[in-house]
């Protein structure tokens, strides 16, 4: 398989950044360095400091990556509307039939382009898969690891992956709805309320307002699964950024990541009713996580109704 293209999102993290492409550059697996693109945005509040991490991101990715693209704007895009540049570009100027996106605070394992290649092979012949990654399991040991080298798993953050043109296409309609919902500018500012509107007359109802949300709303209904491994071939470095505070980062013990050292001999994929089941317990935590916690004895209520998983 020709190797995908990548596409780096960043914004004012250069430290992360950094680790994150010497990482990228120490992959075993080939990397079409050519194909590798950095979106840079800027920050909503165009502090000075801000602007010059900005700046330092881009010299960082030129010097690690001279034959990559920059992508840059002047004006913040916010994470959704650069995210959804980023695909454009792997999907419609690059006219790939799978593509990579790496955020610039996971630092990889030299076999996680490894790993991504093999699940990659396996969604481009698998239509219900969605997006796939290779951070795996961070909590588990090496010993765990290993014992379960070869098995897939559902994944739950959108971090560090991959999808199929196939699956981008399926899921436009979805998204572009919700890109219509909070347009360009501070995305910690988007209408939450709206959001959560959308998505329950999808059939789909989320508490979350993000645009990993939207497109877990958009592999549902395409009837797709989201999958990692056992193994850890990612360390997840981001303790302070949109989603996460240092205390959040602490609690969920990604700085104890061990990652697993041996390289991937191969994965026992899903089959399709598998992987459809997968879907649909994805689909039915999600709907779940909206339903409001009872302030006392819980009572009978309606019934969520989420839609059985059929491919788009």
């Amino acid at each position: 398989m020709t190797p995908p293209p990548i596409a780096i999102m960043s914004c004012n993290r250069p430290v992360m950044l950094y680790r994150v492409l010497e990482s990228l550059r120490s992959q075993i697996a080939p990397v079409d360095a050519a194909r590798v693109g950095l979106f840079q945005d800027v920050a909503p509040e165009e502090a000075v400091e801000d602007v010059a991490a900005a700046s330092a991101c881009i010299a960082i990715f030129r010097s690690l990556f001279p034959e990559g693209s920059v992508h840059a704007t002047e004006v913040n895009l916010g994470t959704a509307l650069n995210f959804d540049r980023a695909e454009r570009h792997l999907f419609q100027t690059l006219d790939a039939e799978v593509g990579y996106i790496l955020e610039d605070d996971m630092v990889l394992s030299p076999h996680y382009l490894t790993a991504m290649d093999m699940m990659a092979a396996f969604a481009l012949s698998e239509e219900r898969v969605g997006t796939f990654a290779a951070y795996g399991m961070h909590r588990a040991t090496p010993e765990a690891m290993g014992q379960q080298r070869r098995r897939i798993t559902q994944m739950h953050h959108s971090w560090a992956f991959g999808l199929t043109r196939r699956h981008w296409l399926r899921c436009r309609e979805v998204v572009e709805g919700y890109l219509a919902l909070i347009g360009p500018g501070n995305y910690r500012k988007r209408p939450h309320g709206a959001i959560r509107e959308h998505f329950a007359a999808l059939g789909v109802p989320s508490l979350a307002t993000s645009q990993d949300a939207a497109k877990n709303v958009a592999c549902h209904l395409a009837g797709a699964a989201r999958i990692t491994c056992i193994p850890a071939y990612g360390h997840y470095i981001g303790s302070q950024g949109e989603h996460f505070t240092e205390d959040a980062y602490r609690k969920g013990g990604y700085g104890a990541t061990r990652l697993f050292e041996e390289a991937p001999e191969g994965f026992d994929f899903p089959s399709s009713q598998q992987l459809a089941a997968m879907a649909c317990r994805d689909a039915v935590t999600t709907a779940l996580s909206a339903v409001p916690a009872p302030a006392k004895a819980p009572v009978a209520g309606p019934v969520l109704a989420v839609p059985a998983p059929a491919l788009a």
